[in-house]
């Protein structure tokens, strides 16, 4: 992985950082001016800036769903099912959001044959991110798409320590009512807010996914030095 983050900057400054970051990859690696790469024989345009759409704009264009569909379980199941999907009444929100997310918004999202930064997830899907400035239900973070590959994550960070140990007590508390692991709640974390954490935002952004579109390679196993299918027969 690598990681970086940035004081005084939220999550829009790091799209600019990764738009310039990438082109330059591109650059170097297909000596190209970075305006355009081939990808398993696809041409993309990489010319600046990039496409941004939020999650909300993205239900809306590509499952017909507003934000209230989109937030509410209930609605957002309905769609599921009038769109052919397979629901158990015990599939959670976030098992249909991204049921639709893969199925509906990925697959389109690479037709644009440009990459495409989609912002502003559900609060729910975000639980280290500043609440957005713009819809307190959604928080600022991001994701990437290129070539049908998801290549980063960022969020501006969430530096108020009593609003985080809100979210991580909630996390916890869901976690229990599913019957999944329980993981206490991170003290030394709450600690570090408490003392003063400044205005920043940060991305992780797989390199490996970087290489296998830098270097036009079909899988990502082709970017390993020890691939898990070869050492262990899979």
């Amino acid at each position: 992985m690598l990681e970086w983050y940035r004081t005084g900057a939220d999550y829009k400054k790091i799209m600019e950082d990764f738009e310039k970051l990438f082109v330059e990859i591109i650059k170097n690696t297909k000596k190209t001016n970075g305006t355009h790469m081939t990808y398993s024989g696809e041409d993309y345009d990489l010319t600046l800036p990039w496409p941004r759409i939020s999650v909300t704009e993205a239900f809306e264009k590509y499952c017909n769903a507003d934000a209230e569909t989109l937030l509410d379980e209930k609605k957002l199941k309905a769609l599921a099912v009038k769109k052919g999907y397979q629901v158990k009444s015990s599939d959670t929100w976030e098992q249909i959001f991204y049921q639709l997310f893969f199925n509906e918004i990925e697959p389109a999202l690479k037709e644009i044959h440009k990459p495409v930064f989609v912002y502003d997830y559900p609060l729910a899907q975000a639980a280290l991110a500043r609440k957005s400035r713009m819809d307190p239900r959604f928080a600022e973070r991001f994701e990437v798409f290129l070539a049908g590959i998801e290549l980063g994550n960022c969020f501006s960070e969430l530096t108020d320590a009593t609003e985080q140990r809100e979210r991580l007590n909630t996390e916890v508390a869901d976690r229990k009512s599913l019957g999944k692991t329980d993981y206490p709640v991170d003290e030394d974390f709450l600690r570090a807010l408490e003392a003063g954490l400044p205005e920043s935002a940060g991305i992780a952004v797989g390199v490996d996914r970087l290489v296998m579109l830098a270097a036009d390679v079909p899988s990502i196993s082709e970017t390993l030095l020890f691939p898990a299918g070869e050492m262990f027969g899979l």
